[in-house]
């Protein structure tokens, strides 16, 4: 197994989209779309879902401003042509306007980078923003615990740096962080993944497509299933929305390093089945955000 002082700390990050929506109604249009705020963004990054009226995630997002005003998401490349074919047909006559600007943008992944901002909020490094996103955990093989800050800078033509695994994704398995892929539009509602636990849900800002059902859901209790973060014994790592039959478990997202297959799955409250595979701490406790 790869040694811990070997594991990388410096990767970019593939296969995801970084959307800029801007005109005079884009805020007000999307804070009416998520499960956080838009509104009054400012400094923040933040996680957010887009629900189904079903309250079911069709897709998860980040979300910040741009020192221009305009709003920057980010989400899986797998998601942004459905996602923008869906925003578009509901835009109307409001202002708004959606550029992919994949292309002008190099995304790197910096683990405890030492100017890395305050816990949630994104600051300027020269010409640069910085996001501060949720810790990770240490797994071994795989990534040391500390700070992750997401640099979105200029497009460079520096070749990506040649790592086992992608950095990207084990960084957001690792701290408990859940994703919406192609292949899991629908396959849960938000607290199924923890996405509340992880800020990505405010339970106070107003409607939005299925907030009728997350809020409902919260209300009244807990749900059956919950996210974990596993290991699993096996080199090649499930798709997204792989039923984990031992375990009970259906695969939220997992990386392999080559041995063995880190997964972040939706899981039984009760937990998983002894032998089915080895559970890891979350970076968070699970709980009900409304009750303390």
């Amino acid at each position: 197994m790869t040694s811990t002082n070997a594991l990388p700390r410096r990767a970019r990050v593939a296969d995801m989209t970084l959307l800029r929506v801007e005109g005079k109604d884009a805020v007000r249009f999307l804070h009416g779309q998520f499960t956080n705020r838009i509104e009054g963004l400012r400094d923040r990054v933040v996680s957010a879902g887009y629900c189904s009226p079903k309250g079911r995630l069709l897709a998860v997002l980040r979300a910040w401003m741009a020192a221009d005003g305009a709003v920057m998401l980010l989400l899986p490349t797998s998601r942004a042509a459905g996602f923008l074919k869906r925003m578009r047909m509901y835009v109307l006559r409001d202002d708004v306007t959606f550029t992919d600007v994949t292309a002008d943008f190099t995304l790197t992944l910096e683990l405890g980078a030492a100017d890395a901002p305050a816990a949630g909020e994104a600051a300027r490094r020269e010409d640069a923003v910085l996001l501060d996103l949720q810790p990770t955990n240490a797994v071994e093989g795989f990534i040391e615990a500390g700070t992750r800050t997401l640099v979105v800078g200029p497009k460079t033509e520096d070749a990506a740096e040649a790592l086992p695994f992608d950095l990207w994704r084990v960084s957001e398995i690792a701290a408990g962080v859940p994703q919406v892929f192609e292949s899991t539009m629908e396959a849960f509602v938000p607290q199924q993944i923890n996405l509340e636990l992880v800020g990505g849900v405010v339970f106070n800002k107003g409607c939005y497509p299925g907030q009728e059902v997350v809020s409902r859901l919260q209300h009244i209790g807990e749900t059956p299933r919950r996210g974990a973060i596993v290991m699993l014994a096996t080199a090649e790592a499930p798709a997204p929305g792989t039923l984990l039959e031992a375990a009970d478990a259906v695969v939220v997202d997992a990386v392999s390093n080559g041995k063995e297959t880190l997964a972040f799955v939706c899981a039984k409250v009760a937990g998983i089945p002894e032998g089915a595979a080895k559970t890891l701490p979350l970076p968070y406790e699970i709980r009900n955000v409304l009750k303390g």
